[in-house]
């Protein structure tokens, strides 16, 4: 009897003990589309919004659409150049610069799809619960605690985030199970507590749930979500197509066959190793036709105009100290566009950007506690402060007229597309090169 009792306990102690290391379902994707309800309560404000959300993680695009009491309004992050367009109601658009508070953008500003559900934070199950909200579902959660947490540009003393799981073994985005809901809980320190444990008081707490997840192989499938050719107010109406003759290297048909079967793999290669290796970012993409030949692929090639990036880059005069020249680094400019250009050009970082009219001045520092101003005898300068981080992506970004002679320059780069039949340990690769680019507008 004392024999099967004590297996008894082994049995249930090893269960509970299995139960309680269970780890957070993982997430396969990274390409993601999904809806999204938000509700905010914040002392006696509650309030509600729709979003849409699609998010490209190897091309760090994000687009969310957003309804708030009839209000619709839609934003467009470019984490690669660093900047967000918001797009409202009647189509105009205006350009930020991004910060590192944008949606999926983990402590050190890099964005991932899986930073938009907290994967860059640890999480601990803590059992089974049911949402009576929601037609009483059963699910599974798991929780992670901090303190002294910057979240949405906010620091707070405490958070506390629920994620609630339900099993779906055929779910295409998490690990068998799917995500329904996120419970936000930030917490300020009650500093009136005269009592030695310390005692929270709950500030905001912020619900979202989540509906209709939809996953894509390549980013190319999400390619409609990601345009700012509505924004008529920061691009022209002009456009430049390109058309792209591609070859197999060792002119075999058996490559071409390969680029047939598996068009989305190699269409994404192409875009991925031709057209985004030069300086443009896939926003301006507008359109992508392909066609086959015996011998060979071809691509047309749409783009759509630069936007103008003008109004981000705007300096504010000052009178700035003699110490602070001394500390800054000198670059050679003649005016003003060739002082920028010439930063543009400087492959670390800095934090302010300096030029003197008086004398064509341009110069730059790398710590903003280098800068000082000198209201008494300082010397007026237009002074650029403001995140520099993709400050060179933004001035090198490719002008439609240039184009055409950037990717002939670049003509032999070709791609290399993996032989997805192949079932030997090496896989085979094809490799194709470029043989012509024209315009053809």
């Amino acid at each position: 009897m004392l024999v099967k009792l004590s297996i008894a306990l082994v049995v249930i102690s090893t269960a509970l003990m299995v139960e309680a290391v269970q780890l957070i379902p993982g997430i396969f994707v990274q390409n993601v589309h999904y809806l999204m309800t938000e509700r905010i309560t914040s002392g006696s404000n509650d309030t509600r919004t729709f979003h849409e959300i699609t998010a490209s993680q190897k091309n760090g695009l994000m687009r969310v659409k957003t309804s708030a009491q009839g209000v619709k309004s839609q934003t467009i992050y470019d984490n690669g150049l660093g900047v967000v367009f918001n797009v409202d109601k009647d189509g105009q658009c205006n350009v930020e610069m991004g910060n590192d508070n944008a949606p999926g953008k983990n402590y050190r500003g890099v964005f991932k799809v899986e930073n938009l559900f907290f994967y860059d934070y640890d999480f601990e199950y803590k059992g089974t619960s049911t949402l009576e909200d929601r037609l009483k579902m059963q699910v599974k959660d798991w929780e992670s605690v901090l303190f002294n947490v910057i979240f949405n540009g906010k620091k707070y003393d405490k958070l506390v985030i629920t994620q609630s799981f339900i099993e779906s073994p055929k779910d295409t985005v998490f690990d068998r199970h799917s995500l329904v809901r996120t419970v936000i809980s930030a917490y300020e320190l009650d500093k009136t507590s005269g009592s030695s444990e310390k005692k929270y008081n709950l500030v905001t707490k912020i619900v979202r749930d989540y509906m209709k997840f939809k996953s894509a192989e390549t980013e190319y499938e999400f390619h409609e979500y990601f345009t700012i050719k509505e924004c008529k107010n920061l691009i022209s109406d002009k456009k430049v197509t390109l058309n792209f003759k591609l070859a197999c290297e060792d002119y075999s048909p058996d490559c071409i066959n390969a680029a047939k079967t598996h068009i989305n793999e190699f269409r994404e290669e192409f875009e991925n190793q031709i057209i985004l290796h030069e300086r443009i970012s896939p926003l301006r993409i507008d359109d992508m036709q392909y066609r086959f030949t015996d011998s060979a692929i071809e691509f047309d090639v749409t783009f759509l105009d630069k936007p103008n990036f003008d109004v981000l880059i705007k300096p504010e005069n000052m009178l700035v100290s003699s110490e602070t020249f001394l500390n800054a680094k000198a670059r050679p400019a003649s005016n003003e566009k060739e002082c920028l250009d010439s930063l543009s050009r400087l492959l670390r970082g800095f934090s302010v950007g300096i030029y003197r009219p008086e004398d064509s001045f341009c110069g730059y520092l790398k710590e903003m506690k280098d800068f000082k101003t000198d209201n008494k005898s300082g010397q007026s300068s237009n002074v650029y402060i403001f995140p520099l981080k993709n400050f060179t992506f933004l001035k090198r970004e490719l002008p439609l007229d240039t184009l055409l002679d950037t990717y002939l320059e670049n003509k032999l780069r070709g791609l290399t597309l993996k032989d997805h039949e192949s079932h030997s340990l090496v896989p085979k690769n094809n490799h194709y090169k470029i043989t012509d680019i024209v315009a053809v507008n």
